[in-house]
């Protein structure tokens, strides 16, 4: 008595169709076999990368998470993040000190809101002027050229690049 791997129709010794074939569903059952085999090959081979796939992940995972390896990750960025904000503050110093070059007084100059965007420095700058007073903030800009700074204190220019400045961020 054989048993159809698609159906599980038990064969009756009355059935009629050749001993091949199914009587239920007619399939072969060869061909059947065949093709679950395949199918249970496949399943296998997929359930092996799947299991291929984990085991460099765990892997990769163990490798990443070393002490060793974090602090390495880590003190990267640290050393990249502080590239990035000392150049952004050295490029700030450097305009106020090209700022700081255009007034009466430099060792009295106070600044404040400043801001960097792109190769432009805005904010406001108060200094003493020639009668030793205070004369209040008032706007500057300088924008990076070549070989230096092109400051503007106090003037409708420098009020708008300003706010181009504030628009920006």
């Amino acid at each position: 008595m054989a048993t159809c791997p698609k159906c599980d129709y038990t064969r009756q010794p009355s059935d009629t169709v050749p001993d091949y074939e199914c009587p239920k569903c007619g399939v072969i059952y060869a061909k059947a076999i065949a093709a679950m085999t395949q199918d249970a090959l496949r399943q296998q081979e997929a359930e092996q990368a799947a299991q291929a796939r984990s085991e460099r992940a765990a892997k990769l995972k163990a490798r990443l998470t070393r002490p060793k390896t974090v602090g390495i990750v880590a003190g990267t960025v640290l050393v990249v993040l502080a590239g990035i904000v000392g150049a952004r503050q050295y490029t700030i110093h450097s305009a106020q000190e090209a700022v700081e070059a255009r007034l009466f007084d430099p060792d009295s100059v106070k600044f404040r809101n400043v801001t960097l965007s792109g190769d432009r420095v805005c904010g406001e700058v108060n200094a003493r002027n020639r009668m030793g007073g205070y004369v209040g903030f008032s706007t500057f800009a300088a924008d990076k050229i070549q070989g230096g700074w092109r400051v503007i204190v106090d003037s409708e220019d420098a009020s708008n690049a300003w706010l181009l400045c504030w628009e920006e961020q």
